[in-house]
């Protein structure tokens, strides 16, 4: 930082010396490569720095294609239990397997409906799941249907 307080405060009093100060050729080819020289300078340390920067960022990633910072993780992840919770209260009431033909099975966790269970439907597309599934798929950021993937925010 202080180089480069440094670099820019001697371009400015080179830049406000007039040419015709200086008197000979080579003073002026001098004078010439000084502030080009430094303008130079100024870019290299500028550029030395981004690249510094970017170098430590990249410590900061879990995978090379999530690009999520460690705590930017934390907070989405609250943002899709607050999205699915929400959701949640979007869908129709739930209702409960009472006959045989309702025995089905829950197209997340594989396993059949059974009586007096709690099935939620999924309001676009009318599929039925165990309520728990449902809940745990939506707050997993999920807002399609695992089955046909009509989105519920549609």
């Amino acid at each position: 930082m202080a180089a480069t307080c440094w670099c820019i405060t001697f371009v400015i009093f080179a830049l406000l010396i007039p040419v015709s100060f200086v008197t000979h050729l080579t003073g002026r080819l001098i004078y010439l490569a000084c502030v080009v020289g430094l303008a130079i300078l100024f870019l290299a340390i500028k550029f030395y720095k981004a690249e510094i920067i970017t170098k430590n960022n990249a410590n900061d990633f879990e995978l090379p294609g999530l690009y999520l910072r460690r705590g930017e993780d934390s907070a989405r992840r609250r943002t899709e239990i607050e999205i699915g919770t929400w959701a949640m209260g979007l869908l129709p009431p739930a209702k409960s397997v009472e006959s045989d033909e309702d025995m089905r099975q829950c197209p997340i966790c594989m396993e059949e409906y059974t009586r007096g269970e709690s099935i939620q439907t999924f309001g676009v597309c009318d599929h039925d799941f165990h309520r728990s599934c449902l809940h745990s798929w939506l707050q997993r950021g999920k807002s399609s249907c695992s089955v046909c993937r009509l989105d519920l925010f549609v």
